[in-house]
Formats: structure tokens, sequence, C-alpha cells
């Protein structure tokens, strides 16, 4: 059997709460980090070599990628997690002391001013529908033989705790989608009664 496109639910097609905390996020990080001095962009999921070295070539990056959901235990009938987001902050700066120590100004803030911004901009920032963003980790991630002297990487493990899907409008579009009705013929004889399939239940047929 298969679902036309009219039968998935929007919401979950469209990312649901991992596309909501996306979007917040993207919006603290131009909040904290303004677009006149940073430039804003996703990581790819698997960032190539060439991706840094464009990356690397000059200016002060901001970017972002999605790392996974990860099943907290014990977890029931409903799906709950905790939502991982690295973000990556890229710096290039004339001298190693002014790689750590920043200019004084936004335009050529340093690694220690990048982190500090990083953790009191996302840390406890709450999204509503999603939760609270919690920063696990702030790290400068092993560095490559390709990566000059001048230039650092900042990484960072935003996590959204313990997030559900957006249940009531999850649950109103999954009425139809979580009930499917067919109508089953056998060796050619005449149809059987219509049958209603529950995919949320076991196989005696209980929800």
């Amino acid at each position: 059997m298969a679902l036309s496109e009219s039968d998935y639910p929007e919401l979950l097609r469209d990312g649901d709460v991992i596309t909501t905390a996306y979007q917040a996020l993207r919006a603290r990080l131009e909040l904290a980090f303004p677009p006149l001095h940073f430039r804003h962009g996703l990581l790819p999921p698997h960032a190539s070599k060439k991706t840094w070295d464009e990356l690397l070539r000059g200016g002060q990056h901001i970017r972002v990628g999605f790392e996974g959901w990860k099943p907290r235990s014990g977890v029931g009938n409903a799906f709950r997690g905790d939502l991982s987001f690295p973000i990556f902050g890229v710096l290039n700066q004339p001298d190693v002391k002014s790689l750590y120590c920043g200019s004084g100004q936004l335009r050529g803030v340093g690694v220690f001013g990048l982190t500090a911004m990083f953790a009191g901009f996302l840390h406890g920032f709450t999204v509503k529908g999603v939760g609270r963003c919690v920063v696990r980790e702030l790290t400068l991630p092993p560095a490559a033989e390709w990566l000059d002297d001048r230039c650092a990487i900042v990484g960072v493990s935003a996590v959204f705790e313990d997030v559900a899907l957006d249940g009531a409008d999850v649950l109103g579009q999954l009425a139809e989608f979580l009930r499917l009705g067919e109508t089953w013929s056998v060796n050619g004889g005449d149809a059987l009664p219509e049958a209603v399939l529950d995919v949320r239940g076991g196989g005696d047929g209980e929800g």
C-alpha cells in the first residue's frame, strides 16, 4: 500500500520540532553575532576539506549543523530525546595573541570572546514548544594539518533536552494517518469488508 503526498502530516514532513528548534537557534545566533560582522550559514552534514578551506579564507563565520535526536532512557509510546546541533565559529586574526584575545570589537573578536558569547547567549534560552537549550560543550576541535596558525574554529554543542513531537498539532494530523482503511480481496473473489488498521497498536489490534 502506498501513501499519497496528502496522507503525510505536514508537521512531520517539514521537520516538526527539529525545524522549530533550528529556526530559533539561527535567530538567536544572529542576535548574538550580528550579520553585519559575522557570516551565517549551514554546515553540510559531512563538510569536506574544500568547504572548510572556503570558510577559513577570511572573515568571521557562524555555521550550524545537525547531529541527531538521541532518545532518553525509558522512552514510552511518545518519542522523547535530546536534539543536538553542532555550531562552529570561525575566526581569522593576524597573530596568535589577537586570535585568542581579539581586537576589542565584534569585528575581530577572539577565541575567548567568541566562547563566552556562545555560552552567554545560547545556554538556558527557551523555545516555545521545544524547551530549553543547554550548552554541553565548548571546545577547539583538533586542528588539522591544513588549519593555519592564524585561524581558529570554536565548536559548540547546543542541545535541546527531552524534546517530544509537538503533541496536539501532530496528533490532530495523525488521526487519519494512523488509522488506514483498506479493502481486501482474496484470489480474485469478492472484496472483503473494509479493514481498519491501527498502525500504532500491536498484533491484537489494540492501540
